[in-house]
């Protein structure tokens, strides 16, 4: 009876890219190429570490024979300008390499949206200001802007209603401004990611630091003046405040007693 023979097989790893300009916020996708790569990931133990001092992973994304696709993570600041090696383990083994990444040397940041917040119902037009040195000329094509609601941190709710794509409609190079349309969400405080990529095979940024810039999606009611009137009618009441249509139909407007028992509708 034929008996069956262990090899072992060794990984190899002879190509990456792109191996610069990794971008500090994360969301580089890193190829690597090489032979004997785990043919499937879910039936593969694969981890992928940077020698930064925080051990910044690179998550796995797919993978065949010939190619490895991970996806890396937020780096420290202090990995900024840092030229960094990769530690990679295969099924508990290491697999020798010497893989060499640069980190980038700056973050980009947006500056400030114009409003800062929008309508749950309503289209709104929003201005986001990059810094005034982004280093690429804009192209409306080349980005890609969506909000997430920050309550979406509870798992419990559905994605759907909690995070919104915003088109991009025009781009201003010459003030580094991008000119966005938001379709409305439920009410709440949002966090705006904001991504580079060339559509034109050129070089591109990746993510965009927003963080410390809330964008909140509601509308409010101020003030209302007078607060007492006729009850046969006729008293002009003015409604300020915030995020109200354009539009006579976009803001309908009842006077309610009893808990909303009884409701009169007002002419707007």
């Amino acid at each position: 009876m034929d008996t069956l023979e262990e090899h072992q097989v060794d990984c190899t790893i002879v190509d990456f890219n792109p191996t610069s300009e990794l971008n500090v916020l994360a969301h580089d996708n890193l190829t690597i190429s090489g032979t004997f790569l785990p043919y499937e990931l879910e039936k593969s133990d694969v981890t992928l570490t940077f020698s930064d001092d925080d051990a910044t992973q690179c998550i796995p994304q797919l993978s065949n024979y010939g190619e490895l696709v991970c996806l890396t993570q937020p780096f420290p600041d202090a990995a900024m300008g840092q030229t960094l090696g990769m530690n990679i383990e295969i099924n508990g083994l290491t697999v020798e390499n010497d893989l060499s990444f640069t980190v980038m040397t700056n973050k980009r940041s947006g500056v400030e949206f114009n409003p800062d917040s929008a309508s749950p119902v309503l289209k709104s037009t929003i201005r986001i200001s990059l810094e005034a040195d982004f280093p690429y000329e804009l192209h409306r094509e080349d980005f890609s802007i969506n909000a997430t609601s920050i309550e979406f941190l509870d798992e419990t709710k559905h994605i759907d209603d909690y995070y919104r794509q915003m088109n991009v409609i025009d781009v201003d190079d010459a003030t580094k401004t991008l000119v966005v349309k938001f379709g409305g969400a439920w009410s709440g405080d949002f966090s705006i990611d904001i991504r580079h990529l060339s559509h034109n095979g050129g070089s591109s940024y990746g993510l965009i630091d927003t963080s410390g810039l809330i964008f909140k999606v509601g509308a409010w009611v101020e003030t209302v003046e007078p607060q007492s009137g006729s009850r046969f009618g006729g008293t002009l009441v003015t409604i300020n405040g915030q995020n109200f249509g354009h539009e006579i139909t976009d803001n309908p407007v009842a006077i309610s007693t009893q808990g909303g028992v009884e409701t009169e509708w007002c002419f707007v």
